[in-house]
Order: C-alpha cells, then sequence, then structure tokens
C-alpha cells in the first residue's frame, strides 16, 4: 500500500483541554485549523470534527457556547471530556483545501454541509 500524500505539513500545537481558560491562554486569534478529540469509555481519544477558521480562538471558543449550532458538537461538548489541537494556516487557500480534506477523512458524525473546494490533504495530530 502506497503512503498517502500530504499536501500541506503543519505544525500542531500540544494536546488542550477543550476549556474557556486554556482556550484563551493559549489559542491566538489568527487564521489556522483545529480538529477536536472525545474521550472514549475506553480512555482512547477520537478526533470527532475538524475545521478551519479565520479566528482560531474565536471559533473554537464558540464550541463552548449554549449558541453552538451543531447539535452533534454541542452534546459531545457538554457530555463529554473533549480536547483540541490547532495550528496556524495564514493562507486562506489552504484552510479551504484542509477544510475539504477533514471532511473528507474525518468521522462523519458532526459533519455539516460539503465545503467544496479541492482537498488538500494535511498531517494529523497524534
Amino acid at each position: 500500500m502506497d503512503p498517502i500524500k500530504i499536501d500541506i505539513y503543519v505544525e500542531w500545537s500540544k494536546f488542550y483541554s477543550l476549556n474557556e481558560g486554556e482556550i484563551k491562554k493559549i489559542v491566538p486569534t489568527e487564521p489556522g485549523i483545529y480538529v477536536l478529540w472525545v474521550k472514549l469509555v475506553s480512555n482512547k481519544w477520537k478526533i470527532f470534527y475538524g475545521a478551519s477558521a479565520e479566528n482560531l480562538q474565536q471559533q473554537i471558543l464558540s464550541h463552548l457556547l449554549s449558541g453552538e449550532t451543531n447539535d452533534c458538537i454541542k452534546k459531545k461538548v457538554q457530555n463529554s471530556i473533549c480536547a483540541f489541537h490547532f495550528a496556524s494556516v495564514p493562507k486562506k487557500v489552504e484552510r479551504e483545501g484542509i477544510n475539504k480534506y477533514f471532511f473528507s477523512v474525518l468521522p462523519t458524525e458532526c459533519k455539516q454541509a460539503d465545503p467544496g473546494k479541492k482537498p488538500m490533504s494535511v498531517n494529523l495530530p497524534g
């Protein structure tokens, strides 16, 4: 089996608990990408969502608010132990391509509408 070709390599952050204090202290307000993790009953971690953002801090914080529009994310954040990684990606075209890649390869449970665009593969954390 051939190895997967990676279009874009990013430097992922450390693994952080999904809470307001961590996000405000650690996450920059710059553009980038992020993945959300949920801790399973087996104590293993699983990525359940990935996306791009113009403002990483604002977007990640939005998942903690009562107004979160994605019911799947809302339920996981309210009922489970969650964490995240993020990476700076300044170029919009790269963020859009990575967002499409996330849509194509990450678990389907929290996906919304297909973002379109041409997928650009990225190294995943963990």
